[in-house]
């Protein structure tokens, strides 16, 4: 899936939450869903940048 909307990098990481699941924020998608740094259960891009680089390789290859 791609989200696309106004800081959505920022909104979608508050969403997400840490990567290491165990420091993640309570009602975040990490801190339910995920195992450990390595299954954390969700990607998201961290900047505008490899935000492009990541939807070429999994969307248009």
């Amino acid at each position: 899936m791609i989200l696309e909307r106004e800081n959505s990098i920022l909104e979608n990481r508050k969403l997400m939450g840490a990567t290491d699941p165990s420091k993640a924020e309570e009602g975040t998608i990490r801190k339910k869903y995920g195992l450990s740094i390595d299954k954390n259960s969700v990607h998201g891009s961290d900047s505008i940048e490899n935000a492009k680089i990541e939807i070429d390789f999994f969307f248009r290859s």
